[in-house]
């Protein structure tokens, strides 16, 4: 069995590009399937069936056509039949998903790599849902209103899944559901009804640290315990650069630049990859430099259990609410606290929301806002100084 994309340079267009066709050997017959792509004959590598990095669109088309090549291996492996490649339409959700989820994981899509764990996350999902309802397969067509609300209901009565987890869910089945269709794979678009939706964030009713905190956590004495001193420091550079746990592990010296006098941290964020560009504050660069710039140490649960401890002996220990659960504030503290807390208090100190964005990776303004957490006395006791209330 041989799947080739080849050139078909025997009848070329008035521009002289020539069709990208699937060549297929199989037991002997052949067949050519043609594809939707055409480019020059000096764009096309005739030896390795791709498409030359020389065309501005390469990667795209060579994805593509790669993705075409192996459901055609498939449908030659399912059935051995030459004359049926192309005939048979795949009806599985499921088997879609799954198989875009490799095509993610092996760079075929234009998803960055970090996009595959929202696909396994309801991979997971939706496999204990097929099980639970005693399914053999969920089709496209299966994917209905009826199927929106018991999906829901089993996410959040049976595993305990939030509305936020349900949302992004929905997302990545709307997402699937889309590209499938322009595949032509169904003809389904109840996904498009205004109650097949995905539910908008709410506001976060995670605690932040306000600047008193910060700088309690900052000033504790932790000298007789040298690693309940690292997490700290950790802390205070995650807060002061906005920064995941991850990526705070990830600072090196030569992420660092000047310009015009000021020193600035230019990172590339490992879970969205997007770019970050932050002013460095004097104590975030004095603890950088006491510890070498090496910040990759412990694992987040542990770090999690420190960064309490922490916060416990700089007697953080405010009674707040989180959830339905209430204690002292040093209780609810993780290493994710740092970023909230320094969005949450720039914004109350009246920073730019779009600034606050910029600075912490945020590409959805509304996804912030969602994220920011001061209560509505924090606000008032800001807003009091305005002109408005003099």
């Amino acid at each position: 069995m041989q799947v080739k994309p080849i050139l078909w340079t025997y009848v070329p267009r008035a521009d002289g590009s020539c069709n990208i066709k699937l060549y297929v050997n199989a037991n002997g017959e052949k067949k050519y399937i043609k594809t939707k792509f055409h480019v020059l004959p000096s764009e096309f590598d005739n030896k390795k069936g791709l498409v030359k990095k020389t065309h501005p669109n390469h990667v795209r088309i060579n994805a593509k056509i790669g993705e075409q090549k192996r459901i055609i291996e498939t449908q030659l492996i399912e059935s051995g039949d030459i004359n049926l490649i192309g005939k048979t339409k795949q009806t599985s959700f499921i088997d879609f998903l799954n198989s875009y989820y490799n095509d993610i994981q092996n760079g075929f899509t234009d998803h960055k790599p970090n996009t595959a764990k929202s696909y396994k996350s309801l991979i997971t999902r939706i496999n204990q849902f097929k099980d639970e309802k005693k399914l053999k397969d969920i089709s496209f067509n299966d994917i209905d209103l009826e199927f929106y609300d018991n999906f829901r209901n089993f996410l959040l009565g049976g595993v305990g899944c939030g509305l936020p987890g349900f949302g992004k869910h929905i997302k990545v089945i709307k997402t699937v559901m889309r590209i499938a269709e322009d595949k032509e794979l169904h003809s389904n678009e109840i996904y498009k009804h205004h109650r097949f939706k995905v539910h908008q964030s709410k506001p976060s009713n995670k605690i932040y640290l306000n600047e008193d905190e910060i700088e309690a956590i900052k000033n504790v004495n932790l000298e007789s315990d040298v690693w309940l001193e690292k997490e700290r420091d950790r802390f205070l550079v995650s807060y002061y650069f906005l920064m995941r746990f991850e990526d705070s592990r990830n600072i090196k010296r030569e992420s660092f630049f000047e310009k015009s006098g000021q020193r600035y941290l230019k990172y590339k964020q490992q879970k969205t990859g997007h770019e970050c560009i932050v002013p460095v504050k004097s104590e975030a660069w004095e603890i950088l430099e006491k510890r070498g710039f090496d910040m990759d140490f412990g694992s987040n649960a542990q770090s999690n259990r420190n960064i309490k401890t922490v916060c416990a002996l700089a007697k953080v220990d405010a009674q707040v609410k989180q959830g339905e659960e209430s204690g002292p504030k040093w209780k609810f503290v993780t290493t994710h606290t740092a970023r909230r807390s320094a969005a949450t208090n720039l914004a109350m100190q009246n920073m730019n929301i779009k600034i606050i964005a910029d600075l912490g990776g945020w590409t959805d303004i509304r996804t912030l806002r969602s994220y920011l957490r001061a209560s509505g006395l924090d606000s008032a006791a800001v807003a009091k100084d305005f002109d408005f209330f003099l």
